[in-house]
């Protein structure tokens, strides 16, 4: 009686053993494809994630703020006044809104260039308001949205005369990849 139990035992284990390695295999597949699926979906959340961005971004001109930039430098009157004693070079930002038909409004707070440098700031704020229409970002269902935007110059100062001469538009880190404007 005993030798057959023994028997029985170790033929039950040798029948039973393929079905948990069957069992453990597919456990393992099924954790391989949650894990595809999980790197599927996060690949297309950023996807999405960045076309939410790219629609929302305004554009003025068909480029982005450096167009924009580019075209305040060259509508800029240089006779804004002289820049403090002592300061070669000076950045300066001024923030703005593009609004949902296109038009530009100033932002009304206080920054840091507007408390030092007010004729300057007043300048460029000047040329923001009087900007051709730009193309409004749009939300996920295609309305125009109204977006904020930062405009931000590097100026330097000539010391033989005495208006600011504007460098170039402050670059900007151009993101990763491929950027498609409409």
């Amino acid at each position: 009686m005993k030798l057959r139990n023994i028997v029985l035992l170790l033929l039950a284990c040798l029948l039973f053993t393929p079905e948990v390695s069957a069992k453990k295999d597919s456990v393992a597949m099924a954790e391989k494809a949650a894990k595809k699926a999980a790197k599927k979906a996060e690949k297309e959340e950023r996807e999405l994630q960045a076309e939410i961005k790219r629609r929302a971004t305004p554009h003025f001109q068909g480029g982005d703020i450096d167009t924009f930039e580019r075209w305040v430098v060259a509508n800029l009157r240089h006779d804004f006044g002289p820049l403090p004693p002592g300061t070669p070079i000076i950045v300066v930002d001024v923030p703005f809104y593009v609004e949902a038909d296109g038009s530009t409004t100033l932002i009304d707070e206080d920054t840091p260039s507007k408390a030092q440098y007010p004729r300057v700031v007043r300048e460029i704020e000047r040329v923001i308001l009087f900007s051709p229409d730009w193309e409004p970002g749009e939300d996920m269902l295609g309305n125009p949205i109204r977006s904020r935007q930062e405009l931000s110059l590097t100026l330097k100062h000539d010391h033989s005369t005495p208006t600011p001469v504007v460098v170039k538009p402050t670059p900007r880190p151009r993101p990763k990849g491929r950027v498609r404007h409409r």
